[in-house]
């Protein structure tokens, strides 16, 4: 009966050891909780200390045989179009042939909509550009970004479109045909107004002879 009861005693002892020690092991648990979350915000906003730079252009500075109909594309280091610079960025950027501006649209996504266009701005000509000309895509230096970073000093980028540039006596020769085209028009419209007189002062004879006839 001792004996019995040892064994029960060492048993119950067993059994609370084990108790505590799972006791132990849940209360330390593993404080690995891996808080290494990648803080990556998938953009280059540019921070507010980076200076502002023109990453690239399409076409590229230099390039000699761009697109005449395809837009032009600028890329920044920085945010370029929120709405705080958008206006005033618009206005730093000008399309130039021979020193006279070029009629063109300058136009830049909504950052709040289209982040991953933050850094861009699209210039598009009213109309195809001359084949075989040059022309320069001028950037003021109050060209600013959303952190308040300026470009500083104005930037140039010049380009050549591909094919033959139209030659003096072929613009010539279309002012010339331009000329002859309109002037059949004119001719025309003269012999209308004289054959016009001419019925009305018909009519009025006819009508002069009618009246002295009736006396």
């Amino acid at each position: 009966m001792k004996r019995k009861f040892k064994l029960a005693s060492i048993l119950v002892a067993l059994l609370l050891a084990l108790s505590f020690g799972n006791t132990a092991l849940a209360a330390g648990g593993n404080g690995g909780g891996g808080g290494g979350g990648n803080g990556s915000g998938g953009g280059n906003g540019g921070g507010s200390d980076e200076p502002l730079t023109v990453v690239s252009s399409t076409p590229a500075d230099g390039e000699t045989s761009a697109s005449v109909s395809d837009p032009i594309k600028l890329e920044f280091s920085k945010n370029v179009v929120n709405a705080e610079v958008k206006d005033g960025n618009m206005a730093a950027i000008v399309l130039y042939k021979n020193g006279a501006p070029v009629a063109a649209e300058v136009t830049m996504a909504d950052d709040q909509v289209e982040p991953d266009l933050r850094n861009f701005i699209t210039i598009t000509p009213s109309s195809p550009l001359e084949p075989g000309t040059e022309y320069q895509v001028k950037i003021a230096g109050t060209l600013t970004a959303k952190s308040g970073a300026a470009l500083g000093e104005e930037k140039t980028l010049s380009f050549k479109t591909a094919g033959t540039a139209p030659t003096a006596a072929s613009e010539e020769k279309t002012t010339a045909e331009n000329t002859a085209a309109e002037k059949p028009a004119s001719n025309n419209t003269t012999l209308y107004i004289l054959l016009g007189v001419a019925a009305v002062v018909i009519i009025a004879i006819v009508v002069v002879v009618f009246v002295k006839k009736k006396k």
